[in-house]
């Protein structure tokens, strides 16, 4: 069935038979739709439906899809959740996406989160949540793609291949030394009309490279990516360590957070309450 508005009905009441009846073939049609009709999807099932589909979909989608969901409708997923997949939601969830999470929840609950993720991901959450609230750092995310200045252009597309499903982008590939410092970029287009694929990257590389400190106030992301007609930014420390991005997608984020009066936070235990 080809997936329009106007069969969505039809479609959704044979998917949600699937869900119930056929697991395999329910995450075969639900793997094909585009993430906006799969968080339509979720946001239609039932709190009983809901734990048939946390049983049939990988922990992986679920937390695209968490990700993607307002405050509270992730209070209720976060509550239904048994550990072991919470934990494992977590783990994949993007740092951005969790660091806007942690933002919403009490002390206690954002302890109670550290206490399902490794040490390495708990270090880069609290990092980011130490910067000021306007700062590129606050919004800054960790997944990218970065790589040895010394790899060659075969080695980079493999590179690519295997960490594009945990990467915020895949467009811009930055290049590292072995101390982590930022020596330059090149674009995933660059990368592919290289013809020697043993050509090292630090010989086509673009060495001018703007970036920014972590500190610095947000508008000056806003201001460099749009000047520059740019996708991303990439965030070094003071001593040109690369240590995030800033996507467009945050900035448009910064301008429309920028209109609101005042920050709404929730506490997800009176969520709940409220919801009982």
């Amino acid at each position: 069935m080809n997936l329009t508005i106007k069969n969505w009905e039809e479609y959704t009441y044979y998917l949600t038979i699937y869900l119930k009846e056929s697991p395999s073939q329910f995450l075969v049609d639900f793997e094909q739709l585009p993430l906006h009709y799969q968080l339509k999807y979720f946001k239609e099932l039932t709190r009983e439906r809901r734990q048939l589909f946390y049983g049939i979909v990988p922990s992986e989608l679920v937390s695209q899809i968490f990700g993607k969901l307002s405050i509270e409708h992730q209070a209720i997923i976060v509550e239904e959740l048994d550990k072991e997949l919470r934990s494992e939601m977590f783990k994949q969830l993007r740092t951005d996406e969790f660091v806007t999470l942690l933002e919403q929840v009490s002390p206690e609950e954002r302890e109670s989160f550290y206490t399902l993720l490794p040490e390495k991901k708990r270090a880069q959450l609290e990092e980011i949540l130490s910067y000021d609230e306007d700062s590129v750092g606050s919004i800054m995310t960790t997944e990218f793609v970065s790589i040895s200045e010394n790899a060659t252009a075969d080695e980079a597309l493999q590179h690519i291949r295997n960490v594009a499903k945990d990467a915020e982008s895949i467009y811009y590939l930055f290049v590292v030394n072995d101390d982590n410092k930022l020596m330059g970029v090149l674009s995933l287009r660059e990368l592919l009309v290289i013809k020697d694929g043993a050509t090292p990257l630090h010989s086509v590389m673009k060495k001018q490279v703007i970036a920014l400190h972590p500190h610095v106030h947000q508008q000056l992301a806003v201001e460099a990516i749009f000047e520059h007609d740019l996708l991303l930014l990439p965030v070094v420390s003071m001593t040109n360590e690369l240590i995030g991005i800033i996507t467009v997608d945050d900035i448009v984020d910064v301008n429309e957070e920028s209109k609101k009066q005042t920050k709404s936070r929730f506490s997800f235990t009176r969520l709940f309450s409220a919801l009982l």
